[in-house]
């Protein structure tokens, strides 16, 4: 032998179903009294016929890598293992019940956060009231900055009155779209309203092909306060040293901006595109500049828009709820599967530890289990 070349290739094994077959022996006690057998290990469910490893499978499946359910049916049939798709249904109802707790507790963090991105996005639904339709119903998303969680909300309704709801007893500071429903924090006393340039820049984008100037004009001024927010981020500049770049080099650029916009929209037809960018930037003068009173705020709301992508993907996938009922659940599964990214922590061990956690933890000690919070059980 005068040496060797090895290759590496990554490969991967078929994953198996199994069954985990637990025997515990029974004793007849020396005196009669009774009998002796083993405690059952603790399960999360005791009437249900899947293990927390498939139930966590089919959960990342359904909610991190967007496979509907029936799909996952058809997998397992691929493996001579039949599942009924109402069964696998059944499994998911479950889980939800059982982490139904925590989401009220995530839900009650949410609202003690001082920071909250908010927005929405529709989803079909099947309704048995509308025979061969589906219904719109919305997911209400919020997101706390400051905890990085991101909070589901499912209601039949886009309207005003959801999110005053929800919202009724909030204190701080509430960064969203332009969209009429959130117009009422405007005025509230506990609340400090932030909008998102990026909403107001995609205005000036569609408005190009109507005048590419004066669009132009616009764009390069957000290029400019963008690009000091890139900077802020790349050094690493602590939130003190944020609001006075901002307030030193940003706000005067807006204010030029908010001053040349004033008389350049006397000077529009009002059904223009150019017009209308130019209406709905002006209409939120104030809330543009919040950012620049306070460093730790954001620019805009992409964080929030991009916890909304995972919807949009699984919709391709799942066109549509089977209720409402089933669309609230998938809002709270959304909402920790989602929770778990934000943190950087892996959505399948997480689920592993608060499933077989969740019954022994007292009602005090819930809000540990939450992913801005959570530690792995030793």
């Amino acid at each position: 032998k005068i040496g060797e070349e090895i290759s590496e290739k990554l490969e991967c094994t078929k994953a198996e179903l199994y069954v985990k077959r637990i025997i515990r022996p029974k004793y007849a006690l020396p005196d009669k009294s009774g009998i002796a057998i083993a405690t059952l290990p603790e399960f999360p469910f005791s009437h249900v016929m899947a293990g927390v490893t498939l139930l966590i499978r089919i959960l990342i499946d359904k909610y991190v890598d967007h496979m509907p359910l029936h799909r996952q049916v058809k997998r397992f049939a691929r493996q001579e293992v039949k599942i009924k798709d109402s069964t696998i249904g059944d499994w998911v109802t479950q889980v939800s019940k059982l982490l139904s707790v925590l989401y009220s507790v995530m839900e009650q963090e949410i609202l003690d956060s001082n920071y909250l991105g908010a927005d929405e996005t529709s989803i079909k639904v099947l309704d048995p009231k509308l025979t061969g339709k589906s219904h719109q119903g919305y997911f209400w998303v919020y997101m706390a900055h400051d905890k990085k969680l991101v909070y589901f909300d499912y209601h039949d309704s886009r309207g005003k009155a959801v999110v005053g709801d929800m919202l009724k007893n909030y204190t701080g500071n509430l960064q969203t779209d332009a969209y009429g429903a959130y117009a009422q924090f405007s005025t509230h006393k506990n609340v400090v309203r932030v909008a998102c340039m990026a909403h107001a820049r995609r205005k000036f984008d569609e408005a190009m092909g109507n005048d590419r100037e004066k669009s132009m004009h616009v764009l390069a001024i957000m290029q400019r306060v963008y690009r000091l927010e890139h900077l802020l981020r790349q050094f690493n500049i602590d939130v003190e040293g944020k609001k006075k770049l901002r307030q030193k080099i940003a706000l005067p650029m807006l204010k030029e901006m908010f001053s040349w916009m004033k008389q350049e929209i006397t000077q529009q037809r009002p059904s223009s595109p150019i017009y209308k960018a130019l209406q709905y930037t002006l209409k939120i003068e104030k809330e543009l500049m919040e950012y620049t009173e306070n460093g730790s705020l954001h620019i805009d709301n992409n964080l929030v828009e991009n916890s909304i992508r995972p919807i949009a993907i699984g919709r391709k996938n799942y066109m549509f709820m089977g209720s409402h009922e089933g669309a609230r659940r998938s809002a709270m599964l959304y909402s920790f599967m989602l929770s778990c990214k934000l943190n950087g922590i892996n959505e399948e061990e997480w689920l592993e530890d608060v499933l077989c956690r969740i019954n022994s933890t007292k009602q005090s000690e819930l809000v540990n289990l939450l992913p801005h919070r959570w530690k792995k059980h030793a």
